[in-house]
This record gives C-alpha cells, sequence and structure tokens, in this order.
C-alpha cells in the first residue's frame, strides 16, 4: 500500500503511533512531504530513520531547506537563514544535531541535499504529484516565479515550491493531483473548522493538519498527524 504524510515537525510519538496505525511492513511505501524537523524535540531523530528506512521517501520541505541553508550555505545566506530559521522553531533541531559526531552530521545534510523538490506516482491510474507546497517550477507551463506577489517573493525555484501558499492552476495539471502539505488545513479558512482532518480536491490534496502546536489568531492550536493511503484514500491521524 501506498501513504502519504507531511509535516510532521519533530513528534516522533506521533509518527511511530501512524505507523502502528497503518500496521506498516516491508511491502509498503510512505512518502514524506516535507518538514520533518523543528518545534517539536525529535527531528533529527526522524531523519536518521527515514534515511535508514527501504521504503520510506521524502521531498524537501522549507524546514529542510533553512537548515541547509544554515549548516551549508555562505555567510550570507547562513546569517539571512537562521534570522528566518529562529523564528520558525529551529531550537530543538540545532540542539539535537550538534550533539551527533561530524560523520552522521555530514551524513544528514548530504541526504537533504539530494532530496527532490517533487515526486510523481500512479496509483490507481490517477497521477499524483507530491510536493512540500508547491511542485519544482518545472513541471509549470510558465514559469511561477513570475506569479509572485511582490510582498511573498523567492529568488529560486526551490525556494518558490517550499515556500509558497497560494495554489496556482496550471494547464499541465489539468489530469493530475497535487498533494502537499505546509500550509496547515485550519488556516487556509477563515475560521477553525470542526474537523481538522485532510483536505481532499480533484485538484489538490493538503495533509498538513497542524502537527506542531501553533499559534493561529492569538490562540494555541493543537493539531494532529494525517497520513492518507492513496489505493482507497483512507484517512489516519495521531493525536498530539
Amino acid at each position: 500500500m501506498t501513504y502519504v504524510m507531511s509535516d510532521i515537525h519533530g513528534y516522533m510519538n506521533l509518527f511511530n503511533n501512524s505507523l502502528k496505525q497503518i500496521d506498516f511492513s516491508d511491502k509498503d511505501e510512505l512518502y514524506i512531504l516535507g518538514d520533518v524537523i523543528d518545534r517539536g524535540p525529535d527531528g533529527i531523530k526522524l531523519l536518521l530513520k527515514i534515511m535508514r528506512s527501504k521504503n520510506m521517501f521524502m521531498v524537501l520541505g522549507n524546514h529542510e531547506l533553512m537548515m541547509l541553508n544554515y549548516y551549508t550555505g555562505d555567510r550570507f545566506w547562513r546569517f539571512h537563514s537562521l534570522s528566518v530559521w529562529t523564528r520558525n522553531g529551529c531550537d530543538p533541531t540545532i540542539e539535537q544535531f550538534n550533539k551527533y559526531a561530524d560523520s552522521t552530521q555530514n551524513r544528514i545534510l548530504k541526504y537533504l541535499r539530494k532530496l527532490p523538490i517533487e515526486r510523481r506516482l500512479v496509483i490507481n491510474k490517477k497521477e499524483y504529484i507530491l510536493c512540500h507546497s508547491q511542485p519544482s517550477i518545472s513541471s509549470f507551463k510558465n514559469n511561477p516565479l513570475k506569479m509572485q506577489d511582490a510582498d511573498c517573493f523567492f529568488g529560486n525555484g526551490d525556494e518558490f515550491s517550499v515556500w509558497y501558499r497560494k495554489n496556482i492552476d496550471d494547464d499541465n495539471f489539468k489530469n493530475i493531483t497535487i498533494i502537499h502539505g505546509h500550509t496547515p488545513v485550519f488556516n487556509s479558512s477563515k475560521t477553525i473548522p470542526i474537523e481538522n482532518k485532510i483536505c481532499i480536491s480533484s485538484k489538490r490534496i493538503n495533509l498538513d493538519c497542524g502537527c506542531a502546536a501553533i499559534s493561529y489568531r492569538n490562540n494555541l492550536y493543537h493539531g494532529r498527524l494525517g497520513c492518507l493511503r492513496l489505493e482507497d484514500m483512507k484517512e489516519y491521524y495521531s493525536e498530539i
């Protein structure tokens, strides 16, 4: 069976609970759409667990990109990335990462550098693009960097794909469903829905159920980790 989830944000307990719920085995595949790290306490341990698995596959999230920019970028990128990363809950990740030997740190960074922006699957004759927020810019008919708002500008394709939140309808995606995370489902509407659940439509599926505790309209809102099985669209949830 084929499963997808996103935005685990350092919560190993919820991740393990999800694996138990779906009875995950060597015969299954799990696709994780970025943001494994930050906010929660176990981001690096989660990365190492995913790296050891032969049937868990990631795409790059904005939190992994911030980590890469900080640890592997030039002096400007390190300064810029840390200022942004600090506002996005990097402390548990840095603290845990610094406890590992250089060889393990380098192995983690090498793994992150090789992560793709998107993966494509065909399940039951239905085509999906799996990404953190947007598909790779090469998948768009028109360059989406030109569609950005003046107050929400990203300088390269990777930044755009992992950060940009607005949905873009493109001719190339007429018969493809985009599966993503990044924006919690309760941030997509004016009010928090009674049911905080995976949002499914024919064009897009949003998996981000706000696993990490976040501030929403001056209230601390605790979400949950969502997981979706693509063969029959069955939903699974792990609560904080």
